[in-house]
């Protein structure tokens, strides 16, 4: 059976180029362009055949739940193929597809530099390049669902609407990179921090990026950095 993937970017032109790498296998990656972006990222990923671009505007900020609405209804065009929502930053590791259910979880494992690790390379495997790292239970994710079910997300994809985490079962693990190296973090994460809308800030949508700082990303990469090997 098919896979596609459906993911949302802004100015992720260095992470594209893993995503790329690492979803390599899947038969289309649907992607949810904002039109603010003012990088390399459109260019990129018109140069990808597999890439079914769509385009989304947030006149007043960026706004989680049009972009949730957009990626349900993206969901709902997509033939019969097994769906995997992730974000830019999110790598499944994911080496067959289920044979039984229609809705499974992934455990995204939060991953750093750690001390003895170097600069990230493309030539490596996501797995080979940060190795170490925590389980937040925030980010063990319902993304990998069969599609032509009557489902949709909540913000931030961590829960399916209607149904309790705890039911839909794991599925397999994946690597977190929102901290995976301090030369593209620093930037991807400050620039959020300016994006958001009201609405989002009145919800705590994103809560963790509202007033990140430089200092503080800098701080929690180094507290780190001694973290126990995963895989």
């Amino acid at each position: 059976m098919r896979l596609e993937t459906i993911t949302f970017m802004r100015n992720e032109e260095f992470l594209i180029p893993f995503y790329f790498k690492h979803y390599s296998f899947v038969d289309r990656m649907n992607i949810c362009l904002d039109v603010s972006s003012t990088d390399k990222t459109e260019a990129l990923l018109k140069e990808n055949k597999k890439v079914n671009l769509y385009r989304v505007n947030f006149p007043a900020g960026y706004n989680a739940m049009i972009k949730v609405l957009m990626i349900n209804d993206i969901f709902k065009t997509v033939g019969d193929s097994w769906v995997l929502n992730v974000d830019c930053d999110e790598f499944a590791f994911i080496d067959r597809l289920p044979a039984d259910l229609n809705s499974y979880r992934v455990e995204f494992y939060n991953v750093f530099r750690h001390v003895t690790e170097s600069n990230l390379d493309l030539n490596k495997s996501i797995k080979e390049n940060r190795r170490y790292g925590f389980l937040d239970q925030n980010y063990i994710k319902p993304i990998l669902v069969k599609s032509e079910q009557n489902i949709e997300w909540g913000v931030g994809n961590h829960t399916i609407i209607g149904k309790l985490n705890k039911d839909i079962p794991i599925f397999c693990k994946g690597a977190h990179w929102e901290n995976a190296d301090l030369s593209f973090c620093i930037k991807r994460r400050c620039e959020r921090k300016d994006r958001y809308s009201q609405y989002d800030r009145l919800k705590g949508f994103g809560i963790h990026n509202h007033n990140i700082t430089e200092e503080q990303i800098v701080l929690k990469c180094k507290e780190h950095s001694n973290d126990p090997k995963i895989w």
